[in-house]
Formats: structure tokens, C-alpha cells, sequence
């Protein structure tokens, strides 16, 4: 009989730093997010896996007290722009699809993204852009974050319901 060669515990090495938990999340910010005198503003970008909930991330962020603070999804094409260019990949085969050669920044906005970054650009004090593609929102942040979970934590929330894809 041939031996299992699945890793029930798999992991990866990551150089830096992570934090686990609001309290130990919302202190490092605190210290990142400082903005000197020296500068007109700071650019927080918080990048966010599917499935972290962004009503609970905006309020624990606006315990930093930011003078703009913009969800990424505003920055979004509409659901019929997006189903209209999704569209000729779907199928009803539920086994095989069809893989869709689009990219994250293609359901995007371009006119949304343009005026987020003209907010931003005229904003002082400390501005906080987060939720999913924050980071193709804005590229040249002073700051990027990253927020993600388990992935067991994911499924429970699909299961519950709480998210959906």
C-alpha cells in the first residue's frame, strides 16, 4: 500500500513580521500611520484577501483617526459592466468551465480609480484605502498592508453564508 504524501500541516516561510489579532493589528498601525510634520500626507493601502469583512476592517481603522478613508470598491465597474464582460466564459457545465483571461485591475473602473486618486492627491493628514485591488487602486502607497485569514475561517463564512464569491 502506498504512503500519503499529503501534508495535513503545510506551511511557508515568510520573511518579517505578522500580527495576529486587532489589538496587535491596530498598535503596529498606530506606530506605521504616524504622519511626521515633515509631511503633507501618508498613503495607507490595506490589501484584502476574499472573505475578510470590510465593515468590521473600516471600523477598527477609524480608531486611527484618518482624514480620507476609501473603500475600494467604490472604485468597481457596475454588476452589468461585469457581467457583461464575464459573460462568454460562463457555462452551465459545472465540472468544466471556462477560464477567463482577465485580471484583477480589469473589473475596475477607470474613471472611479481616477477620481480615488484625485481625492487622495489633494487629502493631508493620514488617508487609508482598503478592501480588494486597493493596491491597483493606488500602487505608490507609503504604506501597504496586507489581510488574510485562515483559509478554514474562509469556508465557514461561504458556509454561513456570510461571504459569497
Amino acid at each position: 500500500m502506498r504512503k500519503s504524501n499529503y501534508d495535513k500541516s503545510p506551511s511557508t516561510t515568510v520573511d518579517g513580521a505578522l500580527w495576529k489579532g486587532w489589538e496587535s493589528v491596530l498598535d503596529k498601525l498606530k506606530d506605521v500611520c504616524n504622519v511626521p510634520e515633515e509631511l503633507a500626507r501618508k498613503v495607507v493601502v490595506i490589501e484584502c484577501y476574499h472573505g475578510v469583512y470590510p465593515e468590521e476592517l473600516a471600523e477598527h481603522l477609524a480608531t486611527l483617526h484618518p482624514s480620507l478613508m476609501i473603500h475600494s470598491d467604490q472604485c468597481f465597474k457596475g454588476v452589468e459592466d461585469i457581467e457583461k464582460m464575464t459573460r462568454p466564459y460562463l457555462t452551465d457545465d459545472r465540472l468544466f468551465g471556462r477560464r477567463a483571461p482577465f485580471y484583477y485591475a480589469d473589473f475596475l473602473d477607470a474613471d472611479k480609480v481616477k477620481e480615488c486618486r484625485e481625492k487622495i492627491k489633494v487629502a493631508t493628514g493620514l488617508v487609508i484605502v482598503y478592501g480588494h485591488a486597493a493596491a491597483e487602486v493606488v500602487p505608490e502607497a507609503d504604506v501597504l498592508v496586507y489581510v488574510d485569514m485562515a483559509r478554514w475561517e474562509i469556508q465557514q463564512r461561504f458556509r454561513q453564508g456570510k461571504i459569497d464569491g
